[in-house]
């Protein structure tokens, strides 16, 4: 079994069809990512005999808190083929990816495990929960909320993050949500197959229901910035790394 950084453009139609198997997507569902989020990527492969067994992606952003700011990578995208599962191949994977993570000075892992059941699998690999969050259901109601551009937003969304240390995404990450700025507050929210979803609910969340409004919706489900349900894990690579903060925009 081979680990190494997936470098040849030629892989990349195994890397779909391997997204399509583990993530449940049509090709043209899977595709926007490899087109806009991919080429800010380091992609990672295992393979045997030049065949590809599994991948994981790791996405350089910023953690800050204040004037201090750390290189993190969010993982993520973790798959194995199904022949190949049972093995401990993604297990090995991740280890490589840390290790050439930690040599290039990255200061920190960020991931959101797929479901409840895999903290305890990335809690043996040293990743424990970060971030908490909650939900809330925002309804319909008249009021004013102006769209952002993703620039926009990340500079907005710094304003209600002071004292807590935080992610920063790349600006492209936020290329296909809708962005929303009210008196006392901002949202991310993005239109999937079950309605409505604020990836992101910052400030007042009063003012989000404006931003239903305007996204034609009744309803729309909501993700806090707090609560008591676990929902990032982070693994420190130095030894002043937040132990723990706020995440968004997992890759969902």
């Amino acid at each position: 079994m081979r680990f190494s950084p997936v470098t040849d453009p030629e892989r990349i139609p195994a890397l779909v069809e391997l997204w399509m198997e583990a993530f449940g997507e049509e090709k043209e569902e899977a595709l926007p990512f490899f087109r806009e989020i991919f080429p800010l990527c380091r992609a990672w492969q295992a393979e045997e005999d030049g065949a590809l067994c599994a991948m994981a992606y790791a996405l350089p952003q910023a953690v800050k808190d204040g004037e201090r700011e750390w290189p993190a990578a969010y993982l993520y995208a973790v798959a194995t083929k199904q022949e190949y599962r049972g093995r401990g191949i993604a297990s090995r994977l991740l280890r490589e990816m840390e290790s050439a993570l930690r040599n290039e000075g990255f200061a920190g892992l960020l991931l959101v495990p797929a479901n409840p059941g895999l903290f305890a699998f990335y809690e043996k690999l040293g990743l424990l929960p970060f971030s908490f969050r909650d939900r809330m259901t925002i309804t319909a109601e008249a009021g004013m909320a102006e769209v952002c551009t993703p620039e926009e937003y990340l500079t907005l969304r710094e304003g209600y993050l002071t004292g807590v240390p935080h992610n920063v995404p790349p600006a492209a990450v936020l290329n296909h949500l809708h962005l929303f700025r009210w008196s006392g507050g901002c949202g991310a929210a993005e239109q999937t197959e079950g309605g409505v979803v604020f990836r992101e609910l910052l400030g007042d969340p009063a003012g989000a229901s404006a931003a239903v409004k305007a996204m034609g919706e009744a309803a729309a489900r909501a993700m806090l910035p707090s609560g008591d349900a676990p929902y990032a894990v982070a693994k420190p690579l130095t030894a002043d790394f937040p132990q723990t903060g706020y995440f968004a925009f997992a890759m969902e």
